[in-house]
C-alpha cells in the first residue's frame, strides 16, 4: 500500500490479482469499516452458534453420550471467529496504514513549504554574506 499523488489528490494505490488499484484515503477507509462490520456479525453469529452447540454438549456429557462431534463443531466454529477477528485486525491494519501514509504525506509538504519559506526568508542574509566575502 502507498499513497499516490494523482492530480492533487491522494490516492492509495494497491495491488489486487495482479491488478492496480487507486481508491481514496477515504474509500479505502470506508471499506475497511465495512470489513469490520460484516466481521463483528459473523464473529456475532458464530458465538451464538457456539453458545448453543455448547449446551448441546452439557447435555450429551450429562447424558454419558458421546461428544467427540460435538467438540468438534465446536473447534470449527473457534477457528472461524479467529479467523473473523483476523479479518478485524487486518482492517484496523489497513485504516491505521492509511492515517499514516496520508500523516507522512502531509508532515512533507509542510517540511517542503516550511524550507522554501525558511530558504525565501535567509536569503537577503546569505546575498549580502556572498557580496561581502569577497572584499
Amino acid at each position: 500500500m502507498e499513497l499516490r499523488i494523482i492530480d492533487g489528490q491522494p490516492f492509495v494505490h494497491t495491488k489486487a490479482a495482479k491488478r492496480d488499484v487507486f481508491q481514496t484515503p477515504l474509500q479505502v477507509i470506508a471499506d475497511a469499516q465495512q470489513r469490520i462490520t460484516q466481521a463483528g456479525q459473523v464473529i456475532e453469529a458464530l458465538r451464538q452458534s457456539e453458545q448453543m452447540v455448547q449446551r448441546r454438549l452439557d447435555t450429551a456429557t450429562l447424558a454419558g453420550e458421546s461428544t467427540e462431534s460435538i467438540q468438534a463443531e465446536i473447534a470449527a466454529i473457534d477457528r472461524e471467529i479467529r479467523d473473523a477477528e483476523r479479518d478485524v485486525t487486518e482492517a484496523h491494519g489497513a485504516i491505521n496504514q492509511v492515517y499514516e501514509l496520508v500523516d507522512t504525506h502531509a508532515a512533507q509538504v509542510i517540511q517542503q513549504a516550511d524550507g522554501a519559506r525558511l530558504q525565501a526568508a535567509l536569503q537577503p542574509f546569505a546575498t549580502f554574506l556572498q557580496e561581502n566575502s569577497h572584499e
